[in-house]
């Protein structure tokens, strides 16, 4: 009984918050904007100290902010500012995104999923989204920084849509960036790894 409570009113809001918080570390602005929309329109309830993100205010401003990253995303030297910018700013905006889809839940299990959940999956999905967009501008000049950004508009709206409608889409397609994020944090724990030198003779 007690495991079929957990799942039920646990699991699939910790798997949207993690899902829309991947999607925030591709575009910081667009989970947040689509959330506040769907929760303006009444296709989803947000509960406790959230209720402000379906408010007339929330939506205009998650909307314009969202305007202005979709199109200073496709300049090559403006979409490495907000790359800049992201690293700073998307975990913020994971933080928040994941804690108001699991607000119906114990405070504290709302802090730890907004932390490890939200804030470091944000993180890692921003650093390789970072690191591909350098490598694809490097190899084509630049030019290919407007396709590179349709591609990433489209996944990131997809999670967001699998996220608040299609749980276990969802599920998929937070396993599928699991394998492609477990090489990235690996990768940073080595590089954050203190480096010992030779052994001094005595």
């Amino acid at each position: 009984m007690l495991n079929d409570i957990v799942i039920e009113s646990f699991i699939p809001p910790l798997v949207a918050g993690i899902m829309l918080a991947a999607a925030t570390g591709l575009r910081a602005f667009l989970p947040l904007c689509m959330l506040s929309w769907a929760a303006y329109l009444d296709w989803i309830q947000l509960g406790g100290s959230f209720a402000w993100l379906d408010s007339l205010p929330a939506v205009v401003a998650f909307t314009a902010a969202v305007l202005f990253e979709l199109a200073g995303d496709k300049i090559p030297a403006v979409d490495h500012l907000l790359d800049f910018l992201g690293t700073f700013v998307k975990p913020l905006a994971a933080l928040v995104i994941t804690a108001a889809s699991v607000s119906d839940i114990a405070p504290l299990y709302v802090l730890i999923a907004a932390m490890i959940g939200g804030a470091s999956i944000a993180t890692s999905v921003h650093l390789v989204k970072a690191k591909g967009r350098l490598l694809a501008n490097a190899a084509s000049f630049g030019l290919a920084a407007p396709v590179v950004s349709v591609l990433e508009d489209c996944l990131s709206f997809t999670m967001v849509l699998a996220a608040i409608f299609v749980p276990v889409a969802a599920i998929l397609i937070l396993a599928g960036l699991g394998f492609l994020l477990v090489p990235v944090i690996r990768s940073r724990r080595r590089q954050s790894a203190p480096t010992r030198g030779p052994a001094g003779k005595g």
